[in-house]
């Protein structure tokens, strides 16, 4: 039996062109402010790539370290480093610790200071008393058993890097529950563990305003470049060729915008903003779908 000839309906979302009109403006603003938040907004000092790579190759065997020695211990959390204004050693740890213990989610404050990118303490010191108290209070707030902290110091000299990463697992009733110190002499060879960067990593090593404006531009195009294809769809005068069609360009839309992410990106704020922008990539298509089916009807 014949499928019922098409009929693609877009009153519900208001006029097409007005709510394509909105849809863009609202993207550039958001683009436009966000970009110059970028430019000219506080900005968190980055770390040395030199520093950068001795702390990547550092962070597998602290963690491995620490792991063995956790004791009981199935889930922590991970506070930002003292004396690291960058935020990289806690960062380049987290990436690491995703085996044998839960690594908990950071606080809301965190995750809007790393949004807006917004500098951070650069105080060193080390552990005491009350830091230890602190800490305890930090992972039981984020309702982990533990928290890895620590402190760093790095000297370059002749292009070698020297480095030294003082590291703890303290308990919620702020004991320490083991603790150590990573410098050059322990980083032996063989427990280095290699960088490789993958073809994607030049997308994701770009900030987020420009990660957006790629996948906003790709979608926006993607489905101009192929409105022939999109022709001979509403041809077909098909709802399942133009359901399946639909879903097919938003789901690639989605997949490109995953990769475009950042790595960490699974939480709970950088979901609903993937998702929403996932809704506004379907609607657009649908609003070209139908754009393609009047050319075709002319």
């Amino acid at each position: 039996m014949a499928d019922n000839p098409v009929t693609v309906n877009v009153n519900g979302f208001g006029r097409r062109r007005s709510l394509l009109a909105t849809v863009i403006g609202v993207v550039a603003i958001g683009y436009l402010a966000a970009l110059g938040w970028t430019k000219y907004g506080p900005a968190r000092p980055t770390l040395d790539a030199s520093f950068a790579r001795w702390v990547d190759n550092a962070a597998a065997p602290i963690v491995s370290d620490i792991y063995e020695h956790k004791g009981d211990v199935t889930s922590v959390a991970i506070a930002r480093f003292s004396n690291d204004p960058s935020g990289y050693i806690s960062e380049a740890i987290r990436k690491q610790a995703n085996d044998g213990v839960y690594v908990m989610d950071k606080s809301a404050l965190e995750k809007v200071s790393d949004a807006l990118n917004l500098p951070l303490s650069s105080k060193a010191e080390d552990i005491n008393a009350d830091k230890a108290v602190k800490l305890g209070k930090y992972a039981k707030a984020r309702g982990a058993q533990a928290v890895i902290w620590g402190s760093a110091n790095f000297e370059k000299h002749a292009g070698i890097v020297s480095g030294e990463i003082k590291y703890y697992l303290v308990g919620q009733d702020g004991s320490i529950l083991y603790q150590n110190v990573c410098n050059n002499a322990s980083l032996k060879k063989e427990n280095v563990a290699e960088v490789t960067e993958s073809s994607l990593d030049w997308f994701r090593n770009l900030d987020w305003p420009h990660r957006l404006l790629i996948w906003v531009l790709a979608v926006l195009i993607f489905p101009i470049v192929t409105i022939g294809f999109l022709k001979a769809t509403a041809a077909k005068r098909s709802n399942k060729s133009n359901a399946f069609t639909l879903v097919l360009y938003t789901v690639i839309g989605a997949i490109a915008l995953y990769f475009l992410m950042p790595p960490n990106f699974a939480n709970i704020t950088s979901t609903l903003i993937f998702v929403g922008l996932i809704v506004a990539d379907g609607v657009y298509n649908l609003l070209i779908l139908d754009f393609a089916r009047k050319l075709e009807e002319e």
